[in-house]
């Protein structure tokens, strides 16, 4: 920059910059955090930010790092080379470098980091420390040394070639420019890796050199030791003004633009543009009158400032104004405020009584009514025409015509207390402690049947609402009074009754109802909707159709959405809000749409324009884990997160798992605001619903890989800047690894076909067992009913042969007939007996050889055919083994079988010869194949007879199969097969 000669402002134009001076008497929302606290000590010297957006704090006793509610202490214990920490700077790698005593400390998140003075030991004042585009820090003395890091020392250097002209001020501009001021030579820049000094200028005084800069509006503003203010613009240098204070330690360009200086006497604001003074901020407004050390604007724009001896300060552009009495207010306990005719803001005081608003001078004057009442302000109000109505504490009734006051007789006798009054047709209705009254000019009438407490009253329509200390009641147009019918209401201690919308509001001491009297319905909110307490005094509906909601703790906007549910913000100190008891109906909107909220500690004004309406994103931290199974002593420096010192993807193992976490949105303006979502990615799919609680743990975790992910977010929806992290790990014990799964599996299936096989085994055994059991039983029977059957029926059939013996003897052989008739007898009997001998043959154990059943063919082909012309023969019984057994009931079928083969052939074939062969056993498989010459039949043409079905039957019964082939005139042939 080439400066041109200095334009030096004529005393003329201060003075006229001068008379814009406004003076505001009201409070600003200055917050202190002091040792109470919890800062280490009230001599705050340096303040900065890091990119997580803790504040850091330099004090007499240690470095400090601040997330919004709690306080974090360094000292020389952590490494820090100096418990006096003097100047702060976050350097472009995200670290702090704190300026000490002893020379420079530089915190890397995770240790401290030394660098001392090259070649001195003296005790050193660093009150500014800046830092270059290739990260080269520069620290200044405030005995004008200048010194830089190198080789991880501090050297001293020089930037003119008069290596004893101190450096007075050190600067980095928004553009990255680094600016000093020699003594004696002027402003040098930086520039090409080196300093390059500027044209100079005269200063205003001898002696004089520049301590301080700043930059506004497109210009910098240059402060010297003698407190004269200088603009540069552009190529030209101004002299501006002279402050007037004894000393100066600091400034801040706030986000408007005004110029902050900290002064010996608390804070000096001044217009960006013109350098007039916009207001002074001391004890009387704000803060002590105390030196304001070091001033700082945060990433979020809130101003921090930094006192010798009060602490910390946080200003975050609230929206509210106070006026109490050291504001010129008479007294403190605001009891009303309305408008009158003139459209005049008057406010009503416990200890004052009665006083105008002058908005245009912002102080107050009184207004007169000592001759009626020396007492304060209980109640006011106004009708509709804007008469006014007030309430004295020794409770009188007074009302304004035109200048002057009349009091008004409620009762001859007696003067009940009154909580409030209500616009009525042309008059009001006084609401008493014991009833309503309608007041309209002089004229009073009591509402009947109404001798209760009222406190307030609502016209709804032709009717008017009362709350009284035992719920709710309605009079209608005949001014009869009745109940709502809603048992909810009908035990209510009200306070207070307004409208919004179709709704009447009603303020309790259990909360805020919100009571539709078109469908009776009702919504509750209290203190578990986010009201600070359920003692409601004060409801406002604006002209934007917003809720105030004054408490005997705070004041609040709620807002009822369409579901029913409520959404409630609380004003906070960052607001302009301080914490204080709403007085009884004492809250107002002027006709400029400002919010008047009277309290115990004076009136708070709520204006939209007056805040800084930029909304700033928190940054969410996860500050502390807790595990089971993990050690924190075991793990070394490296094994923890940066900053927040966390162990870094911990494995953990899995018996008896448990992980919690804490969380902190860093949120500077209101920490209160901030609420917290969640998700554990592993074992969540959603993030949660937005909550107050930071603190959250999970137990008994499967095992796998989670990441805790946190957001943070404020009213409005608006979420944090970043999303936290954590990753962690639930290892995965022996017992529930794959290879041991498999393993497992294996070893249950390998299991489970061991104890098949053996359940077979034994299944098969008890199988066998049982069958030999049953075949054992089997065979008891058959043998006895064998025994049984030959012994009786052989008796009976040689008896019946005997005696047809008899018969025929007896018989003349010329009797042709009855002898045939006996023979015939006889031979029935005999072939019976045969029969029931081949039977008895088959019931036999001995008799299920299969040889035996061979053998027993041949004995029966043999003695059929011997008297027939039909050869019979029967090969292949050497392929029979004698050891061959057959199970029960074979023999029976097979013997039954063959002679059906037999007959059929005898009866039907005109065969001569009949063969049957047995052919080798071959895989426990017997093959019979029989055989006649005889004429054989058509297949086709044959019905199926009794004797092949019954052939049929008997091969299922034995486990066989059957086939028959015959060829017409070429005789049959037939197989048999049985499976043993």
């Amino acid at each position: 920059m080439k400066f041109r000669d200095i334009f030096k402002y004529s005393f003329t134009t201060l003075c006229l910059a001068s008379s814009h001076i406004k003076t505001f008497s009201q409070n600003l929302p200055f917050e202190n955090f002091s040792v109470e606290r919890g800062l280490s000590q009230s001599q705050v010297f340096a303040i900065t930010q890091d990119p997580q957006k803790h504040l850091w704090i330099g004090t007499y006793g240690g470095l400090n790092r601040f997330d919004g509610s709690s306080f974090k202490l360094f000292t020389k214990k952590d490494g820090l080379n100096s418990n006096v920490i003097t100047a702060l700077y976050n350097s472009q790698q995200g670290g702090i470098w704190a300026g000490t005593r002893k020379g420079l400390s530089y915190y890397d998140g995770r240790k401290f980091i030394n660098y001392p003075v090259k070649g001195h030991f003296s005790d050193y004042d660093f009150f500014s420390l800046v830092e270059d585009d290739r990260a080269t820090i520069y620290a200044l003395d405030r005995k004008g040394s200048f010194f830089r890091v190198k080789n991880k020392v501090l050297e001293k250097i020089s930037v003119s070639e008069d290596s004893r002209s101190p450096v007075t001020c050190l600067y980095k501009d928004r553009g990255g420019q680094l600016w000093v001021y020699v003594y004696g030579k002027g402003f040098y820049t930086y520039k090409k890796d080196e300093w390059q000094q500027q044209n100079a200028f005269d200063l205003h005084s001898s002696n004089e050199t520049i301590r301080y800069m700043c930059e506004s509006n497109g210009g910098f503003y240059a402060i010297s030791n003698k407190k004269n203010v200088y603009k540069i613009y552009q190529d030209r240098v101004a002299y501006v003004s002279n402050i007037q204070s004894e000393y100066i330690f600091s400034v801040e360009v706030a986000s408007n633009g005004d110029i902050w200086m900290g002064t010996g006497q608390g804070i000096k604001i001044f217009d960006g543009i013109n350098f007039t003074l916009k207001k002074e901020i001391t004890s009387s407004n704000g803060i002590g009158e105390n030196f304001i050390i070091d001033i700082f604007k945060d990433a979020d724009d809130n101003i921090w400032l930094g006192s010798d001896g009060q602490g910390l300060f946080r200003y975050s552009y609230g929206e509210f104004l106070q006026f109490n009495q050291s504001h010129g207010l008479f007294g403190n306990i605001v009891m009303g405020i309305t408008e009158d005719k003139s459209g005049n803001l008057l406010i009503g005081t416990r200890e004052g009584g009665l006083q105008k608003f002058n908005g245009s001078e912002n102080n107050f004057s009184k207004i007169d009514y000592s001759s009626l009442s020396r007492f304060g302000i209980n109640c006011m109000g106004t009708d509709s025409n804007k008469n006014l109505y007030i309430s004295t504490m020794d409770s009188r009734c007074l009302i304004k015509k035109g200048a002057a006051f009349q009091e008004i007789s409620l009762l001859k006798k007696y003067r009940p207390g009154i909580f409030s009054f209500t616009p009525y047709k042309t008059g009001v209705i006084a609401n008493t402690t014991i009833g309503a009254f309608i007041v309209d000019g002089h004229k009073v009438e009591q509402v009947a049947d109404l001798r209760l407490m009222v406190t307030g009253s609502l016209v709804w329509g032709k009717n008017v609402i009362f709350g009284t200390s035992k719920g709710v009641y309605i009079m209608g147009a005949d001014k009869k009074i009745k109940t709502t019918g809603i048992p909810m209401l009908s035990e209510l201690e009200v306070n207070t009754l307004t409208k919004y919308k179709d709704y009447v509001i009603i303020g309790s001491n259990d909360g805020v109802f919100f009571w539709n009297t078109s469908n009776q319905s009702l919504h509750v909110c209290n203190i578990e909707n986010g009201l600070s307490d359920n003692n409601i005094f004060a409801v406002l509906c604006d002209g934007q159709g917003k809720i105030w909601i004054g408490t005997t703790s705070g004041l609040h906007q709620i807002l009822l959405k369409p579901n029913g549910d409520f959404e409630v913000k609380r004003f906070a100190r960052s607001d302009g809000y301080e914490s204080s008891e709403t007085n009884l109906n004492a809250i107002y909107e002027d006709a400029n749409g400002h919010i008047w909220v009277g309290t115990t500690k004076g009136v708070f004004v709520y204006s939209r324009q007056a805040g800084n309406n930029k909304m700033y994103r928190p940054y969410v931290v996860i500050q502390s884990v807790e595990m089971s199974n993990v050690r924190h002593d075991s793990l070394s420096k490296k094994e923890f997160t940066l900053w927040n010192h966390l162990p870094s993807a911990p494995q953990i193992k899995y018996a008896n798992n448990s992980i919690s976490f804490k969380v902190k949105g860093v949120y500077l303006k209101d920490p209160h605001l901030v609420k917290y979502s969640y998700r554990l990615a592993g074992y969540e799919t959603a993030f949660t619903k937005p909550a107050a609680q930071s603190f959250l743990s999970y137990k008994n975790l499967e095992p796998g890989k989670y990441v805790l992910q946190v957001k943070a977010y404020i009213p409005n929806g608006i979420a944090s800047e970043n999303t936290a992290e954590y990753p962690f790990t639930i290892t995965t014990p022996f017992y529930k690894s794959i290879w041991f799964k498999i393993l497992a599996i294996s070893m249950l299936i390998m299991s489970g076909i061991t104890i098949n096989y053996v359940f077979v085994k034994i299944r098969i055994r008890d199988r066998k067992e049982s069958e030999a059991l049953r075949a054992r039983e089997q065979e008891r029977l058959r043998q006895q009913t064998a025994e049984d059957f030959h012994d009786e029926l052989g008796n009976k059939l040689t008896r019946i042969t005997i005696l047809t013996d008899v018969l025929q003897s007896k018989l003349n052989p010329e009797d042709l007939a009855n002898n045939h008739l006996v023979s015939q007898i006889k031979a029935n009997a005999l072939a019976l007996y045969t029969g029931t001998k081949e039977i008895v043959w088959s019931l036999s154990k001995e008799n299920a050889n299969l040889l035996e059943v061979v053998q027993t063919l041949r004995k029966i082909g043999n003695e059929l055919f011997n008297d027939t012309s039909i050869e019979f023969r029967i090969f292949g019984i050497e392929h029979v083994d004698e050891g061959v057994q057959l199970p029960p009931g074979y023999n029976r079928n097979i013997i039954m079988i063959f002679k059906e083969l037999f007959n059929n052939s005898l009866r039907h074939s005109a065969c001569d010869a009949i063969t049957i062969e047995i052919r080798p056993i071959i895989d426990r498989v017997i093959i019979f194949h029989y055989s006649d010459n005889g004429k054989g039949f058509d297949e086709a043409n044959v019905t199926k007879g009794n004797g092949l079905s019954n052939i049929e039957r008997r091969v299922q019964r034995i486990n066989g199969s059957f086939s028959l082939r015959s060829i017409q005139n070429s005789g049959t042939a037939c197989l048999l097969k049985i499976h043993l």
